[in-house]
């Protein structure tokens, strides 16, 4: 049973003896949300404590076993633009969902804002918003519910997405008990209605982008030529065009395209003739303790997350490797198997280097260079073991 201690001088409530309350965020139907402190690592989280008492009740749109579940769900969840949960505990009224703290404000409050980011931003947070969706439902989970409130994007165009539980929580304790019954138990029901919930999201966006004033940068230019296509997405999103996830990362590829050749500096970087893997949103491109099979890759387009497991079984985020970066090459050059997972975050364009380029990149180099990068390589594997043991020690996988 988790304790809660209070402490007399300054009625301060500190959960699991871990996290210590430091003011309500916001308040549901059947859960509040605190502000906290994480005291063993220091960090800010958000600690949303739902009540058993009114989950329980007959009439409750959300099914207390349903919610356990996803709690534990949450708790795999570790995407770069997931704010994520890495905790969850009952005490006799309460469950617990320990999640990083954000201090962005949502999309649904732009309007009141004087500062806002660049057009690229608002595209950007539209892209991550559909690849959110597409990475929940690549792993076999609908109803993820993500609505403008949820979303929250700064001023310098930072964008997080809101977990998982707390979108679900959210939208579904909202609701109508028939509705919000239908949304937990028919799949097809919850991922069509995510997909339309994105769109008003990205519609939302569209609305909210600065217009044209003036002098506008290459960036700007590339926004704007983007947000037609986006604006025709969207409409189709909201208007139940789309029968799947899939379909609208297959035109939103399109898009991309034409984005990232339009903020490029040299667009034959790589020629057509050159050796490509595409991966889908969830697939995994190689995993911990794998052969190399002599190939490495250069991330051309999305994102390649890299995790390790943890002594818990649990899966522990070590970095995200974005365009430009190489995946896979520590293994090329010590021969070892491979140090951690990659998988991919969204769809990725990945070029192939083989064993044999690679090999001839680094005979051109002296043997000393040889010997300090082979040292360098040993170092990392060490540092990394060492970094997924200290986070599975504290009980965070981010």
């Amino acid at each position: 049973m988790t304790r809660i201690v209070k402490t007399a001088t300054a009625n301060t409530t500190v959960l699991s003896n871990r996290y210590k309350i430091l003011r309500t965020e916001g308040t549901g139907r059947i859960s509040v949300t605190y502000g906290a402190v994480d005291l063993l690592t220091t960090g800010a989280v958000a600690v949303t404590s739902i009540s058993k008492r009114r989950a329980a009740a007959p009439n409750a749109p959300y099914p207390l076993s349903r919610m356990r579940a996803d709690a534990a769900f949450s708790l795999k969840v570790v995407h770069p633009g997931i704010l994520h949960a890495y905790d969850q505990f009952d005490d006799e009224d309460f469950i617990h969902l320990v999640s990083e703290y954000s201090g962005l404000p949502p999309i649904s409050e732009l309007g009141a804002r004087t500062m806002r980011p660049d057009p690229l931003a608002f595209v950007q947070a539209m892209q991550k918003v559909v690849y959110a969706v597409e990475y929940y439902h690549s792993g076999g989970t609908q109803g993820c519910f993500i609505r403008p409130q949820h979303v929250r994007l700064s001023s310098m165009g930072e964008c997080q997405i809101d977990g998982f539980l707390d979108c679900r929580l959210s939208f579904l304790t909202e609701s109508h008990e028939t509705l919000a019954r239908r949304m937990t138990d028919r799949r097809d029901d919850a991922a069509h209605t995510d997909i339309t919930l994105a769109g008003e999201v990205m519609t939302l966006l569209l609305a909210e982008m600065p217009k044209h004033g003036g002098k506008i940068s290459r960036e700007d230019t590339v926004a704007y030529e983007a947000s037609g296509a986006l604006s025709k997405i969207a409409a189709k999103m909201c208007g139940g065009e789309y029968f799947s996830i899939n379909q609208v990362t297959a035109a939103m590829a399109e898009v991309d395209d034409r984005i990232r050749a339009g903020l490029s500096t040299n667009n034959r970087s790589f020629p057509p003739s050159t050796k490509r893997r595409k991966l889908a949103a969830g697939e995994t491109l190689f995993r911990e303790g794998d052969f190399h099979n002599g190939e490495a890759f250069i991330i051309e387009r999305g994102l390649i997350q890299i995790s390790m497991a943890g002594v818990n079984g649990r899966d522990i985020h070590l970095d995200v490797s974005t365009p430009g970066d190489i995946v896979g090459d520590m293994a090329l050059i010590d021969r070892q198997p491979r140090m951690a997972t990659a998988r991919a975050l969204e769809p990725c364009t990945l070029v192939v280097i083989s064993l044999a380029e690679f090999d001839t990149t680094l005979k051109k180099m002296d043997p000393p260079s040889r010997r300090l990068l082979k040292v360098l390589v040993s170092r990392l594997r060490h540092q990394a073991r060492e970094v997924t043991r200290l986070k599975a020690l504290i009980g965070i996988s981010k």
